[in-house]
């Protein structure tokens, strides 16, 4: 396989999702890391009721010590336990960089393939076919 390429066209493509794909990709990735500290959420009463209960004063502690903001669509963790909002999904808001988590789905794709457009035979190598016909024509009777 022609990895450089095929992790070149995983990029190319992440750089075009919107935020629920950027959201599932992030969250997928974590789970397959082990990292489920680094997932992002939906902003809405439903993350609060999941992740506080009625531990009110846990959750304003959160908001007060977080970037916050209510009307902002998405929210995260930071390393201290406070809680960040987002609109929009970037770069900077995912738990590790875009060519990393490239290399990670082009390692394990079949743990993506469904995020992709992509089929991962698209991307083997010309010389790797040429060795396999060449192998077939050394073979004795």
């Amino acid at each position: 396989m022609n990895r450089e390429k095929f992790i070149k066209a995983i990029i190319e493509e992440i750089n075009c999702f919107d935020n629920d794909q950027m959201v599932q990709l992030n969250n997928e990735y974590c789970d397959q890391q082990n990292c489920p500290d680094d997932q992002i959420y939906s902003n809405d009463a439903n993350f609060f009721a999941d992740v506080y209960g009625g531990d009110v004063m846990e959750a304003v502690r959160a908001v007060s010590y977080g970037d916050y903001n209510y009307t902002h669509d998405w929210v995260k963790f930071n390393g201290y336990g406070n809680l960040e909002s987002m609109n929009v999904i970037d770069e900077d808001d995912l738990c590790e960089s875009i060519d990393t988590i490239a290399e990670e789905v082009a390692d394990n794709f079949h743990n993506y393939d469904h995020l992709f457009d992509l089929d991962e035979d698209d991307f083997e190598d010309d010389e790797e076919e040429e060795t396999d016909e060449d192998d077939d024509t050394h073979l004795e009777p």
